[in-house]
C-alpha cells in the first residue's frame, strides 16, 4: 500500500470520528463531562425511626413541610393512683405493728440487762416471794427510809411491764385512751406508777402517825417484792398477747389475770401475817385500809374490764 492510500484511510477514519463527536455534542451527552451524583430521595418511615443509630432528638422535615419530632415510645410510668399509694402514709395496723416490734425489742433488751447486772438481786427477790424469813432479812438490809437502787430499778421495770400488759389488754378490747400508741402506753404506765407511789405514801403516813413503823415498812417492802415478781411474770403474757392469734389471746388473758389475782391474794395474806398482832385490837382500821387501799382499786379495774366486754370476748 502506498503512502497516499494510507493517508486516505487515516483521513477517512478521522472524518468519521469527527462526525460521531459532532453528533454527541448535538445530543447534549458529553462522555468526558463529570456529572454530580443524583441525590437520593430518602423516605423516612415513622415506624422505623427508632433505630440504634438515630438520634431521638433530631427534627425531621416531612413531605408536607412541617417539622415534627421523632415519635419515641415512652417508658411505662406508674399512674397517679399508684404513686399516691406508694407515697401514702402507713396505715393504723402498720403503725401498731412497728410500735409493738420496737417496744418488744426494748423490753427484751431491758430484761437481758436486768438479769445480767442484777442476777443476785432477782434470785433473792424470787426466793423472798415464797420465804417470809428471807424477805424480812432483805428488808433489814435496806436503808432506813428508802430501798436500794437495784430494787428501785426493778420496781420501775414492774411499772412498765404492767402498763404494757394493760395497754395490750385495752387494745384487745378496743379501748382507746390516747390518740397515739406511745401516749397510751405512757398513760397506763404512769397510772400504775402513780397508784403504787400513792399507796407507799399512805403507808409512810400511817407509819408516821401510828407506832407501826417496823410492820408498815415490812409490808411496804413486801408490796415491792411481790410487784417485781408480778412484773417479771407478765412479760411472756405480754409477748403472746402482742403476736398470738385471736383465739388464743382470750385464754392468755384469763390465765394472766388469774395469776395476778392469786399473787395479790397471797400478798394480802402475807400482809395479814405481818400485822396479825394489831388486827385483834384495831379491826375497824384494818378493814378500812383493806377496803379503801387494797380491794377498791382492784374492783374498779375489774368493773372497767367487764364493762368493755373483756370476759365475754
Amino acid at each position: 500500500m502506498t503512502k497516499k492510500n494510507i493517508r486516505g484511510v487515516f483521513f477517512t477514519c478521522l472524518m468519521l470520528a469527527m462526525s460521531h463527536l459532532s453528533g454527541w455534542t448535538q445530543s447534549g451527552n458529553n462522555p468526558f463531562e463529570i456529572l454530580p451524583r443524583a441525590e437520593k430521595k430518602t423516605q423516612i418511615d415513622s415506624n422505623n425511626i427508632s433505630t440504634s443509630f438515630s438520634n431521638p432528638f433530631d427534627l425531621i422535615k416531612e413531605a408536607s413541610g412541617q417539622t415534627s419530632a421523632t415519635s419515641i415510645t415512652p417508658k411505662p410510668t406508674a399512674s397517679k393512683t399508684e404513686k399516691k399509694g406508694q407515697n401514702s402514709p402507713p396505715s393504723v395496723e402498720e403503725k401498731y405493728s412497728r410500735f409493738l416490734f420496737v417496744i418488744m425489742l426494748l423490753l427484751l433488751a431491758a430484761l437481758t440487762l436486768l438479769f445480767t447486772i442484777f442476777r443476785t438481786i432477782v434470785g433473792n427477790v424470787y426466793r423472798a416471794f415464797f420465804n417470809e424469813n428471807l424477805l424480812n432479812q432483805l428488808h433489814r438490809e435496806q436503808p432506813k427510809y428508802f430501798v436500794g437502787l437495784p430494787y428501785l430499778i426493778l420496781y420501775i421495770f414492774f411499772f412498765f411491764s404492767v402498763g404494757l400488759f394493760v395497754f395490750l389488754l385495752a387494745k384487745h378490747n378496743g379501748l382507746e385512751i390516747k390518740n397515739s400508741n406511745t401516749s397510751s402506753l405512757l398513760f397506763f404506765t404512769g397510772c400504775i406508777g402513780a397508784y403504787y407511789l400513792f399507796k407507799h405514801l399512805v403507808l409512810r403516813i400511817i407509819a408516821y402517825i401510828f407506832p407501826l413503823s417496823k410492820e408498815v415498812g415490812a409490808y411496804s417492802f413486801t408490796i415491792m417484792v411481790f410487784n417485781i415478781i408480778t412484773g417479771l411474770l407478765l412479760i411472756p403474757f405480754s409477748i403472746f398477747l402482742a403476736y398470738a392469734s385471736s383465739g388464743l389471746v382470750s385464754l392468755l388473758i384469763h390465765i394472766a389475770i388469774g395469776l395476778v389475782i392469786a399473787s395479790y391474794a397471797f400478798r394480802i395474806l402475807r400482809g395479814f401475817l405481818i400485822g396479825s398482832r394489831f388486827v385483834m385490837f384495831h379491826k375497824f382500821h384494818f378493814l378500812l385500809y383493806i377496803c379503801a387501799v387494797e380491794i377498791a382499786p382492784l374492783l374498779i379495774l375489774l368493773k372497767l374490764y367487764l364493762s368493755k366486754g373483756g370476759l365475754q370476748s
